[in-house]
């Protein structure tokens, strides 16, 4: 579980012939809050994604693109 709830972070990995690139910004909140972008594809995963990112976060309001 992270501390602060404020800040940002980048990664870039590539997998087989895709490169996949993922911005998070994080705000002071006392709800979890997520707002989530994502290409198509992606899309049958996004329950998982959602289920990770709110286990590791807590709370605050996240942007995740």
């Amino acid at each position: 579980m992270l501390k602060s709830m404020t800040g940002f972070g980048r990664a870039e990995r590539a997998v087989g012939d895709k490169t996949f690139l993922i911005d998070i910004k994080s705000l002071n909140g006392k709800q979890f809050e997520l707002q989530l972008k994502m290409p198509a594809f992606l899309k049958p995963f996004e329950f998982q994604i959602r289920k990770v990112l709110s286990e590791g976060l807590g709370r605050g309001s996240v942007d995740c693109n």
